[in-house]
C-alpha cells in the first residue's frame, strides 16, 4: 500500500482508506477472472477479484468524503464494465460491506441491486429470508 500513496499524502500523515467488499452473483462472476482487475480504475482506487468471486474495491485519499465517493464510483464503473454496459447487467440483489482501514472491526452494510438500473444503497441491517 505504501507505494500507492502519493508523496503529498505521506506529508499530511493521514489517508482515508476504505474497502468495499461484495460477492458477485453467478451471472457476473463468470465474466471476471480472479486477480487484480485490469480494467480502467479511477485514480486512487484498486479492484481485486478473489477465487470465490469476492470483489474488494479499495480507495484511498486524504479526504474521507472523497475516498467514499471514489469507492462507490469505482464500484459502479466495475459492475457496468463487467455486465457489458448498463443494459447488460443481469437482475440481481447482493450485499456489500464498507470498512475503514482505521476501524476494520466496524462496517456499514450496503445492498446492491442490478438490472434495469444499478443501485447501491446503505441498509440498516442485513436482509433476512422470513418465508
Amino acid at each position: 500500500m505504501e507505494a500507492s500513496i502519493s508523496s503529498a499524502q505521506r506529508l499530511v500523515g493521514f489517508t482515508a482508506d476504505f474497502t468495499f467488499r461484495f460477492r458477485l452473483p453467478p451471472a457476473l462472476a463468470l465474466c471476471v477472472p480472479p486477480g487484480r482487475w485490469i480494467g480502467p480504475c479511477i485514480h486512487q482506487a484498486r479492484v481485486d477479484v478473489g477465487e470465490d468471486a469476492t470483489v474488494e474495491i479499495r480507495a484511498f485519499n486524504g479526504s474521507e468524503l472523497e475516498a467514499r465517493r471514489i469507492v462507490f464510483e469505482q464500484t459502479k464503473r466495475f459492475l457496468i464494465a463487467v455486465g457489458g454496459g448498463r443494459r447488460g447487467l443481469p437482475v440481481a440483489n447482493f450485499s456489500g460491506r464498507l470498512t475503514k482501514a482505521s476501524r476494520p472491526d466496524r462496517y456499514e452494510h450496503y445492498e446492491i441491486v442490478t438490472g434495469a438500473a444499478l443501485s447501491i444503497t446503505q441498509a440498516i441491517m442485513a436482509p433476512a429470508v422470513v418465508a
